[in-house]
């Protein structure tokens, strides 16, 4: 089954995340809900760690397939994630 297919996901909103600090707390607190690291959610996600470390700290604004990535990783929606 195709990966894209297990999830219904709306149309994508524009190409990146319009606020990367609310985005952050999200993914921190979806995160730690699991009680994973930040290596793990890295390593779930195909998300570099280097990349985990900006995101979470807000100072990058991720594109729409990284969003996918993590909330596939996080069993969320995309929409608990923006």
């Amino acid at each position: 089954m195709d990966v894209m297919a297990k999830r219904k996901r709306p149309p994508p909103p524009p190409r990146r995340v319009r606020d990367p600090e609310r985005f952050a707390a999200r993914v921190i607190a979806l995160r730690e809900a699991l009680d994973w690291t930040r290596y793990r959610l890295a390593k779930e996600s195909g998300v570099s760690q280097t990349q985990m470390i900006m995101l979470e700290r807000g100072h990058v604004s991720p594109r729409w397939p990284t969003v996918c990535r993590l909330a596939d990783a996080l069993g969320c929606s995309t929409e608990d994630l923006c």
